[in-house]
């Protein structure tokens, strides 16, 4: 028997080499099948993107659009993976990244018609305010209701607000978010607010984060001389965000008609500078 068992130990080896071998052939042969199956199916003209339509209101920006789509799904992944593929198309990354290629598109959305075609629609940002850098009025740019940086404004006059700001040498402006949403919507009320006691702004400064100077031109008439008005900038007022913006306005109020009630004569074109970061105590200057 122990003679017989020996004999038959390297038949055995044998055979289970050659059934591991059959095995490593079978799953090789396999994954090959099903990687050629895969590959088949991705290169099928019927899953393959053919029309990228982009809708949007600038037919130059619709183009430059379109251009960067397509050639970003033309050719390969590896030479057998083709990137116009319906289920490679990268929606997400083209939703992140052409934004930022371009700071007039608030948003861009895809969707697909079909397996074939793909539909871009843009939306683009609207001016709500315009963003000088330094205090020169060449360098000009309009931002949108989030506060964000997207074109160049060839002049500062019209109905947007305009704020002056400090950015590094070199720094470019476009696609920056120089002021948040909401401080930029409590910014435009606190001057709704002005405007009821008769000042008009005329630029914000914002020499810090948290610090504005407001040069405001008064629209309305002193109570000592009810025919006298100005069409001048003649008051800086400045304010920070140690106080809700409400406050500060509701303490300016205050301080307003205490000011002129008490002036002798013409007390707006006296008036120089209120500031108002220091919380109760009000500095004032005359000139």
């Amino acid at each position: 028997m122990p003679r017989l068992s020996s004999l038959r130990s390297p038949k055995r080896r044998s055979l289970r080499k050659k059934k591991i071998l059959w095995l490593v052939f079978a799953s090789i042969f396999s994954l090959a099948s099903v990687c050629s199956a895969v590959l088949l199916f991705l290169n099928s003209n019927f899953i393959r993107i053919s029309s990228i339509l982009i809708e949007g209101n600038s037919a130059v920006l619709n183009e430059q659009v379109k251009s960067i789509v397509s050639k970003s799904i033309s050719g390969d992944y590896f030479w057998f993976i083709p990137k116009d593929s319906f289920f490679l198309f990268p929606s997400r990354t083209f939703s992140r990244t052409i934004p930022s290629e371009f700071p007039s598109i608030a948003k861009i959305s895809f969707s697909h018609r079909g397996l074939t075609a793909i539909t871009a629609i843009i939306s683009e940002r609207s001016p709500y305010a315009i963003a000088c850098i330094g205090q020169g009025k060449g360098d000009c740019y309009y931002a949108d209701d989030n506060g964000v940086i997207f074109q160049s404004a060839s002049s500062t006059d019209g109905v947007f607000p305009v704020y002056y700001i400090s950015l590094p040498y070199g720094a470019n402006p476009l696609g920056l978010q120089f002021i948040d949403c909401g401080r930029l919507t409590a910014l435009a009320n606190f001057v709704v607010g002005l405007t009821r006691l008769g000042f008009v702004d005329d630029s914000i400064t914002i020499s810090t984060s948290t610090d504005y100077d407001l040069s405001l031109e008064y629209k309305g008439s002193d109570k000592k001389s009810p025919t006298a008005t100005s069409s001048t900038p003649i008051l800086h007022l400045i304010i920070n965000e140690n106080r809700p913006f409400q406050e500060t306005l509701k303490n300016f109020s205050a301080f307003w008609q205490e000011y002129e009630s008490k002036a002798t004569s013409t007390p707006v074109s006296k008036l120089s500078s209120v500031d108002m970061r220091y919380g109760d105590n009000i500095i004032y200057k005359t000139k």
